[in-house]
This record gives structure tokens, sequence and C-alpha cells, in this order.
């Protein structure tokens, strides 16, 4: 009987651990979202927060043209806490037209159509 019940605790406790180690590693606003690609190529629009103890905060808005894997065009919008580098493909991570993330990657991870269309541009 102590032998079960101390196997069932471990096994618990594996599992609780396991747990915590998936939440904190994966980004579940990259995992099974739909892709675009967008190049940066003016300033955002800045909006400045001010909190109640007077620390400024920074938001760089973007609305601009993004390009599915297929070069199919649409409009994204979203936001980053910096201003970003003028010529950076981003590689935007979207649930349906929303924008949940993104990364800046480059030329070559960029699909052949996107990039095609992303030049013209």
């Amino acid at each position: 009987m102590k032998k079960t019940i101390i196997i069932l605790i471990s096994t618990l406790v594996s599992l609780a651990v396991i747990a915590v180690v998936i939440i904190a590693t994966i980004d579940f606003n990259r995992v099974g979202k739909d892709h675009a690609y967008t190049l940066i190529t003016e300033n955002g629009d800045t909006e400045e927060t001010v909190t109640g103890s007077g620390e400024v905060f920074t938001r760089y808005h973007y609305s601009q043209s993004a390009f599915t894997d297929e070069g199919e065009e649409i409009t994204v919008s979203f936001s980053s806490h910096k201003n970003l580098r003028h010529g950076a493909y981003l590689r935007l991570y979207m649930n349906h037209t929303d924008v949940t993330s993104y990364d800046e990657v480059q030329t070559e991870d960029v699909p052949a159509q996107a990039l095609e269309t992303l030049m013209q541009e």
C-alpha cells in the first residue's frame, strides 16, 4: 500500500513538473498560427503611455501590406515595443487577421512567391 502511494505521488509530481516546463517554454502566440510576411519600410506611428509613477512607455504601431506563402496580399496591423529596422523582413504569426507575434527573418526564409511580391512593392 505504501509503495503504491509513493508511486502515485511521484507520478503526479513528475506530471506537474512536465506541465510547468511545457507551459514555460511554449509560446502559444505562435503555435498553430498562419504565417504572412512583410517588409518594414517606414517608422511606426508612436503612442506614448504614462504610468501613475510617471514612467513613459512607447509603442510603435504599423499598418501595412503583408503576403501569405502563396503571395496573396492582406492588410495587417500590429505593434512593437521598439521602432523596427528599415529593410527587415518579418514573419507574422496570425490568428485569422490578427497578428499575435512576429520574428525578423532572413531573405532566404521568406517563401518565393511572398518575396517576389514584397520586392515589387
